[in-house]
This record gives C-alpha cells, structure tokens and sequence, in this order.
C-alpha cells in the first residue's frame, strides 16, 4: 500500500512539474513577443516622420523641377515665335531688295537701249560717249514733258481740272475751242482747237511765205537739225509736228488771257515763258 501511494505522489509531482516548465515556456514566449512587438512599434515611432518628411521634400523638389521647366518652355515658345518673326522679315527685306535690284537692272538696260536707239536715230558713232543728261534731253519721255507718236494729229484736249481758270476770261477748254466763233480778237484765237486749222499747219507749202516741214527739213543733210525755237508758238503744235521729226524745238509763248504755258506743258513739249525783248537762254 505504501510503495502504491508513493508511486501515486511521485507521479503527480512529475506532472505538476511539467505543467510548471509548460507554463514558464509561455510566458518567456508570450515576453519575448511582447518585447519584439514593442521594439518594431519604436523603430516605426522614430522612423516613419523621417520617411514621410523626405518624401513630402522630394515631391516639392519636383514639382518646383516641373514648373522651372514649364517656365524656360514658355521662354523657349516666346524665343521661336521672335526668331520666326525675324525670319519673316528678313524674307520680306530680301524679297524688296531683289525686286529694287531687278528694277535697277531693267532701268539700266532700258537705259542701255535708249542711248543705242538715240545713237542710231542722231547718226551718232557707238564708240562716242554721249553724258546722262544729254541723253534725259534728247530722248523720249513719258507725258507729261513727254514725247507721244501721235502728238500733233491724234491728240486730246487736257481736262480741265489740271488748270487754274481764274486769271482768265474762259473757264474751261471747251470755251477756249469755242472763242474761235466769238466776235473780236483773241490772241492766237483758234490755236486751242487741235482738230481745226491746227491739223493742217506747216504740213505744206503755199507758193508764199509758208513753208512745209518737210521742204525746210530737206534744206539740211538728213537729220542734221535737232533743235530749234519757235517764238509767239501759240499752243505750240508746230513744235509737236517738228517732234515728229525727231527735231526739239523750244517754243516761246505768254499766258495772253489763256493757259497756253499749261497747255504746252501737258503736250509733254518744252517751253519757255519769255518774251521776244527778253534775252533767250539760247548759245
């Protein structure tokens, strides 16, 4: 009985120890993990603000990055629409620039052409030099101060807004061709009127004192007259007929209650306002 109870006793023991040991494992385990979670719970304490800060720094770094690079985008935009519009410019500037440059050269041939055409109508030898203003002189020139190949048969009459009526007693062209008609004496009375008397004159001789163009031209070698004056020419249609001819003349006349200098001038022939007790510019 007594070795049974001991036996008993011993058992319990064992198991009350084991239970013990099971027990202490536990909770060395249960502190272990408690300490472990309390260790991770201070690191992520301590870190986490230092992880979050630099990433709220990085994104700010960014986009200040990002709007720097906007700003030198726009300054690169604004930089090219300047360069395109110097380009543009400079495109014009060149256009303009050969465009007067091709002007230039067709005046400098046309110039060319004229002198030899002057040359060759005057006789003159090529190899001669002939000075720039002579040439302005002697060669044709658009009207007005111009030379027309119908001048003095196939004219019209200027309109009458290119002259000043009130010195004078008509107003219009239509009453200076009309004072032909009218009683009393006019100066040059008829000399307005270009498909009149004027048409005929100086074109044939009368067995008189009136010569024809052609016969006081033939008195010369050919196209050796190349200049003259007519003094008191009127409306100056002789010296329109002379330039058929290819012969300047110079007509004298005076504005006697009509615009006959206007009228001359508009006819693109050359005049000069003096009268016969004047001395003429003429050697």
């Amino acid at each position: 009985m007594g070795s049974e109870a001991d036996q008993d006793y011993q058992s319990q023991r064992e198991q009350a120890h084991q239970q013990q040991q099971s027990h202490d494992k536990k909770y060395k385990l249960k502190m272990l993990l408690l300490v472990i979670i309390t260790n991770l719970l201070t690191i992520y304490i301590f870190t986490a603000p230092f992880y979050f800060n630099l990433s709220v720094y990085s994104c700010t770094s960014l986009l200040h990055d990002l709007n720097s690079t906007k700003s030198q985008l726009a300054a690169s935009h604004s930089l090219i629409a300047k360069l395109h519009q110097k380009l543009s410019s400079t495109n014009l500037l060149s256009q303009a620039l050969l465009i007067e440059l091709i002007r230039q050269h067709d005046e400098l041939s046309s110039t060319n052409l004229v002198h030899e055409s002057i040359k060759l109508c005057y006789d003159i030898d090529s190899s001669i030099h002939i000075p720039d203003e002579l040439m302005l002189a002697i060669g044709n020139h658009k009207l007005p101060l111009g030379f027309s190949t119908h001048m003095g048969s196939d004219e019209a009459t200027p309109p009458d807004t290119s002259i000043i009526w009130d010195p004078y007693t008509c107003k219009s062209y239509r009453c200076l061709i009309e004072r032909k008609n009218a009683p009393g004496y006019f100066n040059c009375k008829d000399c307005f009127d270009l498909k009149g008397r004027e048409t005929s004159q100086w074109l044939f001789d009368n067995g008189g004192l009136d010569y024809g163009i052609d016969h006081v031209l033939n008195t010369k070698p050919h196209r050796t007259i190349h200049i003259g004056l007519d003094i008191g020419g009127g409306t100056a249609t002789f010296a329109a007929k002379m330039r058929e001819q290819n012969v300047t003349i110079i007509t004298s006349t005076l504005n006697l209650d009509g615009p006959f200098n206007s009228f001359i001038a508009s006819r693109g022939l050359i005049l000069v306002q003096v009268s016969a007790s004047q001395r003429l510019p003429f050697f």
